[in-house]
């Protein structure tokens, strides 16, 4: 038994004799020979070597358990040593956290590099691409440009021209407040702008537009020109732009502004000139820089000076090649303004000559270029200012077939592009023009439908856009038309049965009936015209409009009454003229008055003082007449007559008398006087009145 079991290990009875005591006393007693101490001088060394603290033979020698013998032996030695490991061992771990935070932190940097070079690489993408988009935008925005200017001319293009001219605006503007600063947007700004201004020039109604627009590429060109002087280009958008603005002025009545302007871009142009010898843009603005500049001069009555730059510009046309549609269109101008001025300097035969090339060179266009609105707005102008001419001379007939030709061009125009307000005033004013001339010409039933196109016509547009007070006025003036086509007719009828002792019943009844309808006419045409003076009361045109449809209201209120009418026509007539004299007042506070007017307001007030007269009113009578011989005075018999009789029944005897003898001395100078054995009469009766009884 003793020698089949192992004993138990000492450390079992006792922790104290766990480590060396318990390996030599294991060794002494192992079971096994070879494992035992072969001699007791080994085991006796053995027990030597524990007690001295040296390493005994019966464990494995390892380095830890020799350097923990050696540490026993040398217990101070190695008490230091121990401090001084782990001071090293402490400095070691210090060392190696340091190490790791700096390892770390190299780590940390390095990702923050890489995450930088990878953010700045996006950004250098993000920038490559939106370089890339304000590249192709910028393409697309020429683009526009581009196609915009090749259909400026195109008929029917105006809605787009407009829609293409709005979109590069807003897509360009929208760059510039984002705060974009490539100069082709500015650029581009500045084209665009000019060209809305241009679309804009052609109506009342958007001149604002124009104006704002042609502002704006002047400040633009202005801007650019700062950066690069030497941009040909620039300098050439800033003239246009002047130019754009020199005609809104000219449109607004702003004449000194517009001639300001105009000498500014002739001056800017001339010396491009010299600057760029040759050059074919410098000398394609020169010849609209003197276009504009001969209207201002032209509107500023220096008609020898307007003639002059108008046969300048023409003959710069020409120089220029005979393909240069640009060049084409400016001497159709020029030959037109050319004409005009002749005719304003009273050089009747030369204008005669002059309107006739212009209408041909300008004929000659539109049929080359059928597709081209501006030639055709060109040529509708042209021939308004040829029949207007011609019916100026009694020719009527000649007048009609143009403004019938001018009609067919604006309704053309109209309907191939509904956006174009100019097409569409041609149609509605050649209406009108159309209608006259045929009530000039006796065709009473022609001229009564053609003024019911131009009332329809003009109510349209009045409808599309009620805050324009143009279309309203076209719609009175239409109204008052009407008016004239009922009533001139049988103004002359109306006469001739007022003086008839015995006149036909049924036809004083016919005339009488048609006579209402003129009032009617009238009365709708300055209900209108009374609207659009309340909302622009120092309009001098409405002023104008008012004066001429009272005067035609109290006319007709005469005839009636002179033809006996129901009710109390000469009553109305009074009124009527009453407001006839306060709208003349009115165009005299406005410096408006031209000199046929004021003789206009001097019939009013005398037709005022021959009702008074004719009512036995002498003293009113003679006040009329007095106030209408300060405004324009007439040395006619008849006139002088009146007021000697209004003399004479105020009882101021004296003062009748003598303009009795003056009436007397003109009928003798003038034996053939209209009525003149009449007058003489009453002039005697003046002069030597029956005793009283």
């Amino acid at each position: 038994m003793i020698r089949e079991v192992e004993p138990e290990h000492l450390s079992s009875v006792s922790r104290v004799y766990k480590g060396d005591i318990e390996t030599i006393v294991s060794k002494a007693l192992s079971k096994e020979r070879t494992r035992r101490y072969q001699s007791a001088s080994e085991f006796s060394a053995d027990i030597h070597r524990y007690l001295t603290n040296q390493p005994v033979l019966a464990r494995p020698a390892s380095a830890w358990y020799q350097v923990s013998k050696l540490a026993k032996r040398h217990k101070m030695t190695a008490v230091g040593i121990s401090i001084a490991s782990a001071g090293v061992v402490l400095g070691l771990g210090v060392a190696i956290w340091q190490l790791n935070r700096a390892l770390t932190a190299e780590a940390d940097l390095q990702d923050k590099n890489t995450q930088l070079a990878t953010s700045l690489e996006n950004e250098e993408k993000q920038r490559k691409r939106a370089e890339d988009v304000l590249e192709k935008l910028r393409s697309f925005t020429g683009m526009l440009g581009d196609f915009e200017e090749a259909i400026r001319r195109l008929e029917g293009a105006t809605s787009a021209r407009r829609v293409l001219a709005e979109n590069s605006l807003a897509v360009l503007r929208e760059l510039a407040e984002a705060g974009e600063t490539f100069p082709w947007i500015r650029e581009d700004i500045a084209k665009a702008s000019l060209s809305m201004g241009e679309i804009s020039l052609v109506g009342s109604e958007t001149l604002p537009i124009a104006e704002s627009s042609f502002q704006m590429g002047s400040d633009l060109y202005e801007a650019l020109l700062t950066e690069q002087p030497d941009q040909l280009e620039y300098k050439l958008g800033g003239i246009r732009a002047k130019l754009g603005l020199s005609a809104v002025m000219l449109r607004k009545g702003s004449t000194q502004a517009a001639a300001a302007l105009s000498s500014e871009a002739e001056l800017e142009c001339a010396l491009l000139i010299q600057q760029y010898p040759g050059a074919q843009s410098p000398l394609e603005v020169r010849f609209l820089v003197l276009i504009q500049r001969s209207s201002v001069l032209r509107y500023q009555a220096r008609f020898t000076d307007a003639l002059a730059g108008y046969q300048e510009a023409k003959e710069l046309a020409r120089s220029l090649s005979e393909s240069d549609l640009e060049a084409k269109d400016a001497f159709v101008r020029a030959a037109r303004g050319e004409a005009v001025v002749l005719d304003d300097l009273g050089r009747s035969d030369e204008a005669g000559e002059a309107y006739a090339e212009a209408l041909e060179t300008s004929r000659s266009f539109v049929a080359s270029y059928p597709r081209d609105a501006i030639g055709k707005h060109r040529l509708i102008e042209l021939l308004y200012f040829v029949a207007e001419r011609q019916e100026q001379s009694g020719m009527d007939a000649e007048a009609l077939v143009l403004h019938q030709e001018r009609l067919s061009l604006a309704t053309n125009l109209a309907d191939a592009d509904q956006d174009n307000e100019a097409a569409l005033v041609a149609v509605v004013t050649s209406h009108d023009a159309i209608s006259h001339a045929q009530l000039e010409l006796g065709q009473t039933e022609l001229a009564e439908r053609s003024a019911q196109s131009f009332l329809a016509a003009a109510r349209l547009m009045a409808d599309e856009d009620p805050t324009d007070l143009i279309k309203h006025r076209r719609v009175a003036l239409a109204e008052e038309l009407l008016g004239d086509i009922s009533r001139e007719p049988i103004v002359q009828a109306a006469r001739d049965l007022a003086n008839d002792e015995a006149p036909d019943a049924a036809r004083v009844l016919e005339v009488t009936d048609q006579l209402n309808i003129a009032l009617t006419k009238y009365a709708s045409a300055y209900s209108t015209i009374e609207w659009l003076e309340t909302m622009d009361s120092d309009s001098v045109e409405f002023a104008r409009d008012a004066v001429r449809v009272q005067v035609k209201l109290a006319r007709t209120y005469e005839l009636l009454g002179r033809l006996e009418a129901a009710g109390n026509p000469a009553d109305e007539a009074e009124r009527a003229y009453l407001v006839s004299v306060s709208k003349y007042e009115k165009l005299d506070q406005l410096n408006a008055l031209t000199n046929p007017e004021r003789d206009l307001w001097a019939r009013t007030l005398r037709n005022l003082g021959t009702g008074a007269l004719n009512r036995g009113e002498g003293a009113l009578a003679a006040q009329r007449f007095e106030e209408a011989d300060a405004i324009y005075p007439r040395a006619r018999a008849d006139i002088i007559a009146r007021k000697a009789a209004a003399y004479d029944l105020a009882g101021e005897n004296q003062k009748a008398r003598e303009l009795a003898s003056q009436v007397l001395e003109m009928l003798e100078a003038n034996p053939d006087t209209r009525r003149g054995d009449w007058l003489r009469e009453q002039m005697n009766m003046i002069l030597t009145p029956e005793p009283l009884p």
